[in-house]
């Protein structure tokens, strides 16, 4: 019998730490690593920063066991917390092309350490506030109709990460929603008039 192993691979251009799975070491893009060296399977799928991930398509989670190869590919676009249960796997492998049709596109990931006004080119922003509170001020929601963008807080800092709305457009009915939580990740999306978290 193999031995099972829970690896995970980095999708992304960018250097990558499971925050709450704090023995694992930062990941290189394209690198793979058996979580089960670092952390048990109930540590793995109790974390919350690694179901974000996976949500958001950072992550690729590769299980193996009895020499069976399984992937499951967590890139539907949301960032809701979504639980990793064994029964989740399933006996196929998705290409690249397939998790592109799922998400529309690869995810373009940036890092800002100023007030910043996200774009058309901008989809994953990941906020640096180690030196002061950082505005985010999201796009007009009538240009930016059916857009989303996911905000995420990196530092540990207590400075604040603002998230504010184009003129009299809101967030959640809010005119400001505000963190300054590391690691939490917030999916903003337009109806065509104003941006709400989902």
């Amino acid at each position: 019998m193999a031995r099972e192993t829970w690896t995970v691979k980095n999708q992304t251009k960018k250097n990558l730490s499971i925050g709450d799975l704090s023995l694992v070491p930062v990941m290189r893009p394209g690198m793979q690593m058996n979580l089960l060296k670092f952390a048990t399977k109930t540590e793995i799928n109790q974390s919350v920063n690694l179901k974000q991930m996976l949500d958001v398509g950072w992550l690729k989670l590769i299980k193996i066991k009895d020499k069976v190869k399984t992937t499951l590919s967590q890139a539907r676009g949301n960032t809701g917390v979504h639980s990793i249960e064994e029964n989740e796997l399933r006996d196929f492998t998705y290409t690249k092309e397939e998790i592109d049709d799922l998400t529309g596109s690869v995810l373009e990931i940036f890092v800002v350490t100023n007030d910043y006004i996200p774009g058309d080119d901008d989809q994953v922003i990941l906020v640096d506030a180690s030196s002061r509170d950082i505005t985010i001020t999201l796009p007009s929601a009538v240009e930016f109709n059916n857009r989303t963008f996911y905000i995420k807080k990196i530092d540990s800092s207590l400075n604040n990460v603002i998230i504010d709305g184009e003129d009299d457009e809101t967030i959640d009915e809010n005119d400001t929603i505000t963190t300054n939580v590391q690691y939490l990740c917030l999916q903003v999306a337009s109806d065509g008039a104003n941006w709400w978290i989902i």
